[in-house]
């Protein structure tokens, strides 16, 4: 740098002897790579258009639906058993019951009863059993109305129960009315008229009517 002469590498020039700097280290270059595009989060361009998204139907322009009510007689048609649990079974409650009183009374032999169990000895007896199992056997048809009524698996063998229990105990009585009327003399068979016959056969014609009907219904009184 003073005389102009070439250098020889030296830390002095052979020439004139005047110091020579030594050049500065160069710094190494580091090869940068440039990290991969990555789409800019907040850049909503570089997002899909949600407008050219499918088309979907808005849930709250659907057609009104009438929300399903499950059917607890499984498409039975229960006309005759609606009959039994409203009125049937209640009406021959009543009956039974007024039938009893009458009976334990002895009201239905029209205020002739002292005069009637003072002949025919054991008649008061026979009539107060047979009201006490008459007001028995209402007590058994509300029973067997509510089980029928909650489709409870008891229902339709406690109105069979009844029915039969009707029917046995109308009979056994009317029995023991033609032993007691027989010792004086009575023939025993005029107490069975045909009212009371087909009273009786409209019992067992009843029952069995029940039976078919329930038993064809039996997958419903699960309860």
């Amino acid at each position: 740098p003073n005389c102009g002469a070439p250098a020889d590498g030296g830390k002095f020039c052979a020439h004139c002897g005047t110091p020579i700097s030594q050049p500065a280290p160069q710094p190494q270059q580091q090869n940068y790579q440039q990290p991969p595009y990555q789409p800019n989060q907040y850049n909503q361009y570089n997002q899909p258009n949600q407008y050219n998204q499918p088309y979907q139907p808005n849930q709250y322009n659907q057609p009104y639906q009438q929300p399903v009510v499950p059917d607890k007689y499984n498409g039975h048609k229960m006309g005759w058993y609606k009959f039994l649990i409203y009125f049937s079974l209640f009406a021959g409650a009543v009956i039974n019951i007024i039938n009893g009183i009458s009976t334990i009374s002895g009201s239905q032999y029209g205020g002739q009863a002292d005069r009637v169990y003072t002949v025919l000895n054991g008649m008061k007896i026979v009539d107060v059993t047979y009201g006490i199992l008459l007001i028995g056997i209402a007590a058994l048809a509300i029973v067997a109305r509510f089980q029928l009524a909650g489709l409870k698996r008891k229902g339709p063998a406690l109105l069979y129960a009844y029915s039969i229990s009707g029917m046995v105990a109308t009979v056994v009585y009317l029995v023991l009315v033609g032993v007691i009327i027989s010792r004086y003399g009575v023939n025993f068979g005029s107490i069975f008229d045909a009212r009371i016959i087909g009273s009786i056969l409209g019992s067992i014609i009843f029952l069995v009517i029940n039976i078919i009907y329930f038993n064809k219904r039996r997958d419903i009184f699960v309860n």
